[in-house]
């Protein structure tokens, strides 16, 4: 009744409940795992099978003698799922209690039987060992394997089940999954293991590989294993499993492997339950993260052009599991960290011996050589951000990534604490802390250390918010300005890279600091009192030391910096433009405006923009047109392309959004100089040709409104120069049907000018005649536009001003064209202008000759020339200007009119038309050029030697090798005391050698090299970038073979038979200027590569010194006697050019090898074997041409000078110091075994060494010896230079007292036996076996001997002499 009355389906789910109860269920686990078990046949596993595994432990090749045939991947896997779904006590209790009976079913077969469980693991070891041919069946096994360590109550067999053989087989499993070698894949294993490398990396190389997603899921299952165990239990096995997790995170085939494995190192740091335990497994687990974290575990991958994308997969895993462990178990971390900072000193009442607080020795003082720093155990989140600052490679995306990583790290410890609001102030002193180091490693020797910890301080400054604790802008503000007063030290630094990034990063810390109301607070009164925190803020002096910097990159960051205060001034904090011009003076831009670098000259062009846009004054404006206008025109390309752009946006896009009643153009383009207006009309030109014409249309429509508002609006006097200069390039470039529209517009523009010209008060008209210049240029394009009528009436007015001389002078070369075109291009007024032409003749050559007769100047007799210059240039010049015209001209700048009337001003004229009427007549050109060259004389007035110095310039051109035997002539007013006529002939001469009319050899190039040191910056500058620009490039090797030429010319000096340049170049000497010549010396040796650099000083020594000394078959040149004169001061120059520190690369085989890198080598890249090959080959050559050519001669000449007494003594035994310091280890070898003179340069260097250690101790940067210290004492050129000037007076007054009859002997006696005998010391100088080579006495009052004295130092004379002078002491 029951059961009908339930029904039948009610039956079967009682029926299923009953079924699925836990101990129904666990026998049905139960029952499955046994069935799969019993496919492996454990029963046929050999008694020994179990021992051998035991005794082969510790070995690599496991032969248990274990039949394997019968297993397969599916069987294995089964059995890995069902021991992972084994769940329940009575299930585990079950399957143990089952494992543990004998796996024998015949127990006399056997004597010694083993268990279920040995039978099973002596199985999987077989399976998972190297011998396994099937990489999947190996993975399977060990699913298996870690599925059966899963199962609960695996640790009361532990013993049994984890052997370490089979372990370390099962991880071997994930190999395929990790990108490295197999040298890297045998250091992978323990350190017992390594010793059997060879064989190893033979069987792995054999050995087959798996696919790698059977690997991936051997992974995923040991990560499962890691998660569902207590790792505070099994050391062994974490210490295993996080060394094999670490590699896959460190080496991943792809992301997925290493996000994977780093869940796993994740799984072990939660799995740890004991704090201390903890804390040790996180400091192993940060330890094993360190790599990945900095991109470094890959040495090779650190020379490669940007981050390969396994080191940056490998880093975001990291990266993810140290933030994780960060808001796990930041408790953990930071009582590591306070209690670190505990054991950094006692606490305040903890004293010893009964001192009371405050009275006994603190420990943890700054500074205090007691201290002991805390271990990475004791904190290891410091300690790995620490090492991460320590060990990320220099390399710029390198560095930006670890920076980024530690910020992470720092927000993640501040935000974890915060969420918990318990004690924020540990958070905040781990972030001080770590700050403190960062500080600390902004003085490291290392400079890529000190470039990071500026990268770290710029990561910081965008996360000043996250990294404070508490919700206060003060707080953030005061961490603001410590980052920002830490980046203005090493706005200072040494290296280029480490101040410009520090100033790019102040620039960005501004922007920061200004973001928030109290930053701007802080920021006003900052620049109102010139203090931000504890350092002087001076804007202007951080732009103009970066801006004047050597390297480009530091010039691209004070550009930055400028941006960076030109948006907080004006932007953030609403400064005005009086405040703005007052405290950052905008024309420090000027100081860029020539730059050689292409990125700072298209950041120029920025800022300039950036400035106009902020500050759009007329000073702006300026500014603007002078810095990108020219830029425009520039030969890099890009450079040009970007100064387009600008030019677009400023000047072209306004014109184009002018409404039709606008009279106004963009303000850039109001109040033009001259120059700006030429720069404008080439960049315009060069912006139509790359728009390809399209903004030709739009561009003349918008000029065509302008100019009808002008002709209707404004005075001709008010019309912008700028607008038809911007009508005449568009109508240029536009089509023939464009431009007729507008000729009537012009022609009545010009109308307009020409009639109510006479209307303009004060014609001081320079600007309203070069307003009719461009109306008549405009005029010119449109012409064949015109109606015949009004072409004709427009050739009747021209010709008519033109025949009354009544046009400026500017005027009539332009009216002169637009005649022309009439007479060409409109039949009409051909016989109007050839009746002028006729007319005009007849009246200049009746007004010249009766000039020229009679004395009487009947109009504008200079307009008169002028229009006959312009004349004698067109095709029929030759007929219009006849011989009697020529001839007067000729009188005219001869001079042989003698009348009042004859002014500079009209000779000036005359000799500019018959410049140009030379330009058509070669015969004349040849007859009048002495004339031209005459008229360079200092006698004449300024405008003569100009206008001569012009017409030289385009005859030589036109007629090279009749101009060519007068360079000399030209190139002699380089020294001439006007400076606007020493422009004039560099910019000609310049020009002339840019197009090679002339060649830059003999005294062209003395001369040239002379006005280097030119006291005009402009001259200056035009002859710098002639040189560097264009004669350097052309000729590299021009100033290598004419250096020693130029050091005797520029001291006048012909005693030297080898070296003549000074001869006929006398006037230019600078022997009583010695600034001067180091001036040139300086650029010239910047222009010098290495190996020319070398050659240079091969040539000083065995061409120049070696003259001075006894010369097989010719008598040597003799010594000068006296610093003063011309043979001393060159002398001189060569001994301090060979010891400058512009020199120093020629000496030194690893500078020379790194000569012309901007950046400093990469720490901690790999070495590149061809190029320590090419250096050591340099080394050899180097120390072989010394040794062979260099120090013999100097050795040689040293002993002259000793013989002769000379004065040159001292700078020679210097100049010995400096070339000689590389082989400083081997200086008996070096001077061909002469251990007197290697002890002698050995003190020398010592000397400086110790001079170095006292003057400088403060400023040194870098550990260095004794003698490292002495290559800091290395002068520079134009100090040496100056020194040896300041000795000659000094050397004078020693001169005289030798020639006064005082004994020399006496001399020395005198100085040394004066001295105290407690101030003498003993100095042994070793060579490279460490034994003494020299021993030496020497008194202190010695080193203060001048290097120029008569006599020469003790130690520099010969045994004999020093025996003789103790001797008479003796006596």
């Amino acid at each position: 009744l029951w059961l009908k009355h339930v029904g039948q389906a009610s039956i079967q789910h009682v029926v299923t409940r009953w079924a699925n109860m836990p101990e129904h269920a666990c026998e049905k686990q139960l029952r499955n795992v046994k069935a799969s078990v019993h496919h492996l046949r454990l029963e046929a596993v050999p008694g020994r099978a179990w021992s051998s595994l035991r005794e082969q432990a510790a070995s690599l090749a496991l032969a248990l003698d274990v039949d394997s045939d019968h297993i397969s991947v599916a069987g294995l896997r089964t059995i890995a799922e069902r021991l992972g779904n084994l769940r329940g006590d009575a299930a585990s209790d079950g399957f143990w209690d089952w494992m543990a009976e004998s796996a024998l079913t015949d127990l006399s077969v056997e004597p010694s039987p083993i268990t279920r469980l040995q039978a099973l693991v002596a199985t999987f070891a077989q399976v998972t060992g190297p011998e396994s041919l099937e990489p999947d069946l190996s993975i399977a096994g060990g699913m298996a394997y870690l599925s059966l360590l899963r199962v609960p109550g695996a640790s009361r067999s532990w013993g049994i089940l984890f052997q370490t053989v089979v372990f370390r087989n099962v991880l071997r499993g994930l190999s395929p999954l990790r990108l490295e070698t197999t040298r890297r894949r045998a250091q992978a294993l323990a350190p017992d293991e390594v010793a059997d490398g060879p064989e190893l990396q033979q069987d792995l190389a054999k050995r087959p590989v798996a696919s790698l997603s059977s690997a991936l899921e051997l992974l995923q299952v040991l990560v499962q294993f890691l998660r569902a165990t207590s790792v505070d239990e099994y050391p062994e096995l974490t210490a295993l499993a996080m060394a094999e997790l670490a590699a896959l995170v460190s080496f991943p085939t792809e992301g997925s492997v290493s996000r994977i494995a780093a869940e796993g190192l994740g799984a072990v740091v939660a799995g740890a339950q004991d704090p201390k335990k903890a804390r040790s497994t996180i400091s192993a687990v940060l330890r094993a993260t360190l790599m990945p974290l900095v991109m470094a575990q890959d040495k090779a991958a650190t020379s490669l052009a940007s981050v390969p994308k396994h080191l940056q997969e490998s880093r975001t895993a990291a990266l993810g599991l140290v933030r994780g462990i960060v808001r796990g178990r930041l408790d953990i971390l930071l009582a590591a960290h306070a209690g670190s900072r505990q054991k950094k000193g006692k606490p305040a009442e903890e004293h010893s011996d009964g001192e009371e607080a405050g009275h006994g020795r603190s420990d943890n003082r700054i500074g205090d050589k007691h201290k002991q720093p805390a271990s990475g155990a004791d904190d290891p989140l410091l300690a790995l951000l620490q090492l991460m600052c320590v060990l990320v490679p220099d390399r710029a995306e390198w560095r930006i990534a670890c920076a980024d990583a530690i910020i992470s790290v720092l927000t993640d410890i501040v935000a974890g604490r915060r969420e918990s609001a318990a004690k924020p102030q540990e958070c905040t002193a781990f972030v001080e802390t770590f700050l403190d180091f960062v500080e600390r490693l902004m003085q490291s020797e290392r400079v890529g250390s000190r470039v990071f910890a500026v990268d770290v301080l710029v990561a910081a400054l965008d996360n000043t918010a996250a990294l404070t604790t508490i919700e206060s802008v003060e707080e953030r503000a005061c961490l603001d300005i410590r980052l920002f007063e830490g980046l203005l030290v090493r706005c200072s630094d040494a290296f280029p890279s480490v101040r410009g990034r520090a100033l790019a990063a102040a620039a960005a810390a501004l922007v920061s600091i200004s973001g928030y109301e109290h930053g701007k607070q802080l920021l006003r009164s900052a620049f109102s009192e010139g203090m931000l925190g504890h350092v002087h803020l001076d804007l202007v002096e951080l732009f103009r030391a970066a801006a004047t910097d050597e390297k480009a990159h530091s010039r691209r960051a004070a550009l930055s910096f400028f941006e960076a205060c030109l948006r907080v001034l004006r932007t953030a904090l609403g400064f005005d433009q009086h405040f703005v011009d007052e405290h950052f003076p905008c024309e420090l831009l000027l100081l860029l405006e020539c730059d050689e670098s292409v990125m700072v000259r298209k950041a120029l062009i920025s800022s300039s923009t950036l400035l106009l846009q902020l500050c759009p004054s007329s000073q702006a404006f300026a500014l603007w047109r002078r810095l990108v206008l020219p830029l425009a025109l520039d030969v890099e390309k890009s450079v040009a392309e970007r100064a387009l752009q600008e030019l677009e946006a400023v000047i072209v896009v306004p014109l184009l959004r002018l409404g039709p009643e606008s009279v106004e153009l963009p303000p850039v383009l109001t109040d033009m100089a001259y120059d700006d207006l030429e720069y404008l009309r080439r960049a315009i030109r060069n912006f139509l040709l790359q728009s390809q014409a399209t903004a030709v249309s739009p561009m003349l429509k918008s000029l065509a409104v302008l100019v009808k508002s002008f002709i209707r609006e404004l005075p001709p006097a008010a019309w912008p120069p700028a607008a038809w200069l911007l009508l005449e390039e568009c109508i240029a470039k536009c089509r023939a049907e464009d431009s007729h529209g507008l000729a009537e517009l012009v022609l009545q523009a010009w109308s307009f000018f020409d009639g109510g010209e006479a209307g303009i008060p004060s014609r001081p008209l320079q600007r309203v005649s070069r307003l009719g210049v461009q109306i008549l240029n405009v005029l010119g394009h449109v012409i064949s536009g015109l109606a015949s009528s009004k072409a004709c009436h427009l050739a009747r007015s021209l010709c008519g001003r033109l025949a009354a001389f009544a046009l400026p002078a500017d005027e009539v070369r332009t009216a002169l064209r637009v005649v022309e075109q009439l007479h060409h291009g409109v039949a009409a007024c051909r016989a109007q202008v050839e009746a002028w032409r006729d007319a005009t003749q007849k009246t200049l050559e009746s007004m010249l000759l009766t000039y020229v007769r009679k004395g009487e100047a009947t109009g504008a007799l200079d307009t008169c020339i002028f229009m006959l210059g312009e004349l004698g240039l067109e095709e029929d010049g030759e007929v219009v200007v006849s011989a009697r015209i020529v001839s007067a001209l000729q009188s005219i700048c001869a001079g042989d009119v003698d009348l009042s009337n004859c002014t500079s001003r009209l000779r000036g004229h005359a000799i500019a038309a018959l410049g140009k009427i030379c330009l058509r007549r070669d015969a004349l050109a040849k007859q009048s050029i002495e004339l031209f060259v005459c008229h360079l004389s200092s006698k004449e007035p300024f405008v003569i030697r100009n206008n001569s110095l012009v017409i030289l310039g385009d005859l030589c051109v036109r007629y090279t090798s009749v101009v060519d035997r007068f360079l000399p002539a030209i190139s002699d007013l380089l020294r001439d005391p006007n400076e606007l006529l020493r422009k004039q002939v560099a910019l000609m001469l310049s020009s002339l050698l840019a197009e090679s009319y002339v060649k830059f050899r003999g005294p062209l190039l003395f001369r040239f090299v002379y006005a280097l040191s030119e006291t005009s910056t402009a001259v200056r500058h035009i002859i710098e970038c002639t040189c560097k620009e264009i004669l350097h490039r052309q000729h590299p090797a021009v100033f290598t073979s004419s250096f020693v030429d130029v050091v005797c010319m520029l001291n006048g000096w012909t005693g030297h038979p080898a070296y003549q340049g000074a001869a006929g170049n006398e006037a230019f000497s600078l022997c009583s200027e010695p600034g001067r010549r180091a001036v040139i010396y300086r650029f010239l040796l910047s222009l010098l590569t290495v190996g020319q650099k070398f050659q240079v000083c091969s040539q000083m020594v065995t061409s120049f010194l070696a003259a001075f000394t006894e010369v097989e078959g010719r008598g040597r040149v003799r010594l000068p006697q006296h610093l003063q004169g011309q043979g001393g001061q060159t002398l001189s120059d060569i001994l301090i050019l060979l010891a400058c520190k512009e020199m120093r690369v020629c000496f030194s085989s690893k500078l020379a090898s790194q000569a012309g890198e901007e950046e400093v080598p990469t720490q901690g890249a790999v070495a590149d074997p061809e190029v320590e090959t090419a250096r050591g080959a340099l080394s050899g050559m180097l120390r072989k041409v010394i040794c062979e050519n260099v120090a013999p001669v100097l050795v040689q000449l040293k002993r002259v000078m000793e013989a002769e007494r000379s004065t040159f003594i001292g700078p020679l035994q210097h100049c010995l110091c400096e070339i000689l310091f590389e082989f400083k280890e081997e200086l008996a070898d070096v001077l061909g075994g002469d251990k007197e003179l290697a002890g002698e340069v050995a003190f020398d260097m010592h000397k400086r060494a110790r001079a170095q250690t006292v003057d400088k101790s403060k400023q040194e940067k870098g550990k260095q010896g004794q003698f490292g210290r002495c290559m800091k004492m290395r002068k520079s050129l134009g100090g040496a230079m100056k020194r040896a000037a300041e000795a000659a007076t000094d050397n004078e007054a020693s001169r005289v007292a030798v020639d006064s009859g005082l004994p020399q002997d006496a001399m020395e006696e005198d100085t040394f036996e004066d001295a105290p005998a407690s101030d003498t010391e003993t100095y042994e100088p070793t060579s490279r076996d460490d034994k003494p080579v020299a021993t030496r006495r020497v008194t202190r009052s010695m080193m203060r001997v001048e290097p120029a004295v008569v006599s020469p130092p003790m130690g520099l004379a010969s045994a004999a002499e020093r025996s003789a002078r103790k001797a008479r002491r003796l006596r």
